[in-house]
């Protein structure tokens, strides 16, 4: 009966780290990073998601390095910027969308980084995909530039703390199993059980 139970603890262990590794993992949260291109240049990026769902530009714009935290939080007026976005799979056209502006979504005062995202999202399934982003207009970038990011549409407390159940109960179904199987390999249980 142990071994039967240590069985399926493993079981359960092996399927909670594939989800980890393949679900939960940043990359298929955040498939790709690209600096966002200047007025004239265009960037490109492969990249490959397990699970289907709506993906979105997001981008990192690093503050002066003499910004003082205000008392209350202003709104931040969107960036405006005249991107092209372009997703291919297997050479063919899966979204070309045109970008106006990068929406202020918050804040990361730790990294002095304020965080924006762009409309629509692109609904895509699991495979691989290549990524280009052309600046099309004389929109200058954000000063000091930025990175932009093409991530999954989540509230990211609900998929940190998804995430982090996942991890810990396959380290516990992990850990219930060996006590499990040390458990079932006791000498009395052996002789016991030739008697």
């Amino acid at each position: 009966m142990t071994r039967l139970f240590s069985t399926l603890f493993f079981a359960l262990a092996a399927i909670g780290f594939a989800l980890t590794s393949y679900v939960f993992s940043d990359w298929n949260i955040r498939p790709c990073a690209l600096p966002l291109p200047g007025p004239g240049y265009a960037v490109a990026s492969p990249f490959i998601i397990t699970t289907s769902g709506k993906f979105q530009l997001e981008a990192d714009v690093p503050r002066p390095s003499n910004y003082k935290e205000p008392v209350a939080l202003p709104e931040l007026p969107p960036i405006p910027v005249d991107l092209r976005l372009q997703i291919e799979q297997s050479g063919k056209s899966v979204a070309d969308i045109h970008v106006t502006s990068l929406r202020h979504v918050g804040t990361y005062s730790f990294g002095n980084v304020d965080l924006y995202s762009a409309q629509p999202a692109v609904q895509l399934t699991r495979g691989e995909y290549e990524i280009r982003l052309a600046a099309q207009g004389p929109t200058p970038a954000p000063v000091g530039g930025a990175i932009v990011y093409f991530s999954r549409v989540s509230h990211p407390t609900e998929a940190f703390l998804a995430a982090s159940f996942v991890r810990w109960a396959s380290w516990a179904a992990f850990m219930a199993a060996v006590a499990l199987l040390l458990w079932g390999a006791r000498p009395n249980n052996s002789s016991k059980r030739t008697r």
